[in-house]
């Protein structure tokens, strides 16, 4: 392929991900506690320590999501502490700006996750692991899970429940896979010649860039050293594979059936939760036990991993970090491992209720073709050993590194023979809240063997 992306983005990494804050000052806790009533709220609390938990996604009193459940079921229970909620509806730069001040929540609502990466490296965040490793549910966790989180070695925000994310293969091309991996992946393809779709993706090329950097972000991207390398082979080579990928004149699949659509899709992403029988959802086309792959990587293959809406954090600032890591520990009490909202229904990150779990799959039915379908153990089994066994990635690309990506490789996807590159630049020293960001137009018409280089310093 003889077009080829250039540009260079200069970070300082210290401010990498994070939106300047619009406000100096935060505004007040809200009042509104869950799990107690008017008449209880004055003499109870009298005796106990507010905990604030920062709610980023807003607030909806009748919600039943798990997080909600959780801080009624802390308040009522709880005898040191009480946590009230505190409403940031959606607005991150007065969630940055209070954290930027020292005065953000002692628990961070981490459903935006991200930007986990830069609160991390921001020093916004308190280190977990000292905490859960001396938890009496230490032994009982799926730390393999867990560790996709983990920043130089440290966990910064907690994952109670979570998502499976993986990847099917049309079962007369799946029937060859004898070792999964980058290599066999491209191999496939080769072999359809791109009469079969990718991932749903109907010949965008971002859509299909940002479902294989799934599972090789770490390949691209080093937040221990402050480094990134999108100036190498194998990422050019992920270019001119998203760009073939748009050139090979897709149908409209708009009027597909959902049948059609499922026989025309080499590559499909699938998402399971708790409900272990969601695995049947795929056996019309994939048939009974089959089998479910992980994102390619050079190496071999990383499972993806999506933190439902009770994720959360401690801010390292706070004055109750005691506080809030009993709020946040009672995340692993049974019933809420159980709990499920209508909208976050995820696995749970103890291994003894996900085996209860599994246990009482068998008595979930699905309907296909008119006749009920109930998992058997040997499909339960193909999740839990992935779960137990696999290697996992975040499937969340840091916010304002992927914004980059997204905007610098448009003009590429688009053909056109000159771009724009830019130069981005954080000033140092001004934190969240006055972070300066300066874009200077630059090289139209760079020379085509060059590529791009995301640096920070």
């Amino acid at each position: 392929m003889d077009k080829k992306i250039v540009f260079t983005v200069l970070f300082i990494f210290a401010a990498v991900g994070l939106l300047s804050a619009c406000t100096t000052k935060s505004e007040d806790a809200s009042e509104l506690v869950l799990g107690m009533d008017a008449s209880e709220e004055t003499e109870s609390f009298s005796q106990r320590t507010e905990l604030v938990y920062g709610m980023v996604g807003g607030v909806n009193a009748d919600s039943t999501s798990v997080i909600w459940n959780a801080i009624a079921t802390f308040n009522q229970q709880n005898e040191d502490y009480y946590v009230t909620i505190k409403n940031y509806d959606g607005n991150l730069d007065r969630l940055h700006a209070d954290m930027t001040a020292g005065k953000g929540p002692d628990i961070i609502d981490m459903t935006y996750s991200e930007y986990y990466e830069s609160y991390v490296k921001n020093g916004y965040l308190e280190d977990l692991t000292p905490y859960l490793e001396q938890s009496q549910y230490s032994d009982d966790i799926i730390w393999n899970v867990l560790d996709a989180y983990k920043i130089n070695d440290g966990l910064y925000m907690f994952v109670p429940q979570f998502l499976l994310k993986g990847i099917l293969i049309q079962p007369d091309y799946e029937a060859e896979v004898e070792e999964w991996n980058m290599e066999t992946f491209l191999a496939l393809m080769e072999e359809n010649q791109w009469e079969m779709d990718l991932f749903g993706a109907a010949g965008d090329p971002e859509n299909l860039l940002r479902v294989l950097l799934y599972g090789r972000q770490e390949e691209f991207l080093d937040w221990e050293n402050g480094e990134a390398y999108f100036d190498t082979e194998a990422f050019k080579e992920l270019l001119e594979l998203c760009m073939e990928y748009a050139q090979a004149g897709w149908p409209d699949a708009t009027d597909w059936t959902y049948a059609e659509r499922e026989r025309n899709t080499l590559y499909k992403s699938v998402t399971y939760g708790k409900m272990f029988a969601s695995y049947l959802f795929y056996a019309d086309t994939y048939g009974r036990e089959y089998s479910v792959y992980g994102y390619p990587t050079l190496s071999g293959q990383t499972y993806g991993v999506e933190a439902c809406s009770a994720s959360c954090a401690i801010y390292s600032l706070s004055g109750n970090k005691e506080g809030a890591w009993e709020f946040i520990e009672s995340l692993l009490w049974e019933s809420n491992q159980k709990y499920s909202g209508f909208t976050d229904p995820g696995f749970p990150v103890r291994k003894s209720v996900l085996e209860e779990l599994a246990k009482e799959a068998g008595d979930e039915q699905i309907a296909s073709r008119g006749e009920l379908l109930t998992i058997t153990e040997s499909e339960i089994s193909i999740l839990t050993d992935i779960i137990y066994n696999g290697n996992f990635s975040r499937t969340s690309i840091e916010r304002d590194i992927w914004a980059i990506i997204s905007e610098e490789t448009a003009a590429y996807f688009a053909g056109e023979k000159a771009w724009r590159m830019w130069r981005r630049s954080y000033r140092a020293g001004y934190g969240l809240s006055c972070r300066n960001r300066i874009i200077q137009k630059r090289f139209a018409g760079i020379p085509a063997d060059r590529f791009f280089k995301l640096t920070f310093t």
